[in-house]
């Protein structure tokens, strides 16, 4: 069983201010947030990789979310291109 890691929430806004754009007209499917947070974090503090059930915590409390043929996006944020 994994050692339970307490996690500060606002590396989300780091994740945010690296990878992203953030314009209401923008949207973004969370699993491809997920999938580049997933990548991006072990660069930064902290042993275990959030999970997504965590992530998506933490980015419902910034964003608003909504499902769309069955797929939840976030509404307002979106990768950048790099």
């Amino acid at each position: 069983m994994r050692k339970k890691e307490k996690i500060n929430p606002s590396i989300v806004d780091h994740f945010v201010g690296e990878c992203c754009l953030v314009n209401k007209k923008l949207s973004c499917p969370a699993s491809i947030l997920y999938k580049k947070f997933s990548k991006w974090y072990p660069d930064h503090p902290g042993q275990f990789i959030p999970t997504l059930a965590w992530f998506g915590t933490q980015l419902s409390r910034r964003y608003k979310k909504a499902k769309i043929h069955g797929l939840i996006f976030y509404q307002g944020i979106d990768l950048r291109n790099i």
